[in-house]
């Protein structure tokens, strides 16, 4: 990080990036798809045709004898550059986690009448019942969870949790909502002609967006419970 709000894009080049364009390990890459890591004898004909007929390793070669930007400034990404993708949100540090967390999930936001609901029931075969089921699940999955820790310690762990987790988990289910609207929103946005009803039925996709609800939720109540417990 240079300074607040922009970051230097070379941060993600791998330490071994001169191996990966040195055409002395052309040879054993190819090998490796051929053997595998576990040297068991196979062979992709079809990856190694394409790789053959399009030139991809010789596409790479050139890669590396692209000119090197000597001016650092060039890898530079500014903040102005980032915002679209990524807007930079001041932190209140006076601000409790309830307002924090107010900040994005609306405290009059209901799920009926929303924008979320509204567009499953343009869809064909309307998802929201997969939706508030999955919610439901993991939800109840949560709350026997922390009860489960609660029984097997002899003090009380994890207080700002353990003590109203009905409530938590209902801030994660409006906050699921929100998360999963905000998707479907700005994709909709991107590709107004795609049908994501298939996406919404998706348990892993729902399970994913839950897990983030939760997470948050439980950062900003500075719960001892850490990523990966959300997982579990």
């Amino acid at each position: 990080m240079l300074k607040k709000g922009e970051l230097d894009e070379r941060m993600f080049l791998p330490e071994d990036i001169s191996n990966v364009f040195d055409p002395a390990f052309d040879s054993s890459a190819v090998e490796l798809l051929r053997r595998g890591s576990t040297d068991n004898r196979f062979a992709d004909a079809e990856l190694l045709l394409t790789m053959s007929t399009q030139n991809c390793l010789e596409k790479l070669a050139e890669v590396k004898r692209s000119p090197v930007r000597t001016d650092a400034k060039s890898y530079v990404i500014s903040s102005q550059q980032l915002r679209p993708l990524c807007p930079i949100t001041q932190a209140d540090t006076s601000a409790t986690s309830t307002q924090r967390l107010s900040g994005i999930v609306p405290s009059d936001f209901k799920l009926e009448g929303s924008a979320l609901q509204r567009y499953c029931l343009q869809t064909k075969d309307n998802p929201l019942s997969v939706i508030e089921l999955s919610a439901y699940m993991i939800g109840e999955r949560f709350v026997e969870k922390v009860a489960a820790e609660c029984n097997d310690r002899e003090e009380l762990f994890d207080p700002s949790i353990s003590q109203s987790p009905d409530e938590h988990r209902k801030a994660m289910t409006m906050l699921f909502y929100v998360l999963v609207e905000h998707i479907v929103v700005g994709e909709r946005k991107q590709n107004p002609d795609r049908d994501f009803q298939g996406l919404l039925r998706k348990e892993e996709f729902l399970s994913a967006v839950f897990c983030c609800a939760m997470e948050l939720v439980l950062f900003v109540q500075d719960s001892e419970r850490v990523f990966p417990w959300c997982l579990e």
